[in-house]
């Protein structure tokens, strides 16, 4: 009875509140997410380039970059043959840092053009997209699990006349 009173009454006055919204927990950083079925062009299948062709690689993320202990943009970095790199150095191609949101924000897209000079033969192209307060990303991650990637494999011919059948067992050049 005493809500229904309280509730007639607000109803009448303008601008009237009845609470506060409730205190929740603090925010919590939350590592990103790549949707790779709207990547463009469409990750994990062979693209033919020739040199001097230009592609921008694209792939829509969410993340909440925005915790109790601050705000972090999220880093993207494109690597040339990412898995060689046991081998030796990162192949770094290009990188961006994309501006801190919440996962309210919605998908953001995460773009980087790339221009090939590369001599014939198959490559892979991996976007690794972390918090760039991650350690000495990509080199050095302190937070594995603040990691997200998708990779790409391209063919670049530049005579329309390379054999592409030992591209998957051969590996890349």
């Amino acid at each position: 009875m005493q809500l229904t009173a309280a509730l007639a009454a607000c109803s009448s006055l303008v601008g009237c509140l009845l609470s506060p919204p409730a205190d929740y927990e603090d925010e919590q950083r939350i590592p990103p997410r790549l949707e790779v079925l709207t990547a463009e062009p469409v990750p994990y299948t062979f693209h033919v380039f020739h040199p001097g062709d230009s592609v921008d690689f694209k792939v829509w993320v969410e993340s909440n970059d925005v915790s109790a202990d601050g705000e972090s943009r999220l880093l993207a970095v494109l690597i040339r043959n990412f898995d060689g790199y046991a081998d030796g150095e990162l192949d770094v191609q290009k990188f961006r840092f994309i501006p801190a949101a919440r996962l309210d924000d919605g998908p953001r897209e995460v773009s980087v053009s790339y221009t090939f000079d590369e001599t014939d033969g198959c490559y892979q192209y991996t976007l690794f997209v972390t918090h760039s307060d991650n350690g000495n990303p990509p080199e050095e991650v302190a937070r594995p699990e603040d990691v997200a990637i998708v990779t790409w494999w391209v063919i670049v011919d530049s005579d329309d006349e390379l054999d592409y059948s030992g591209c998957l067992t051969e590996g890349q050049q």
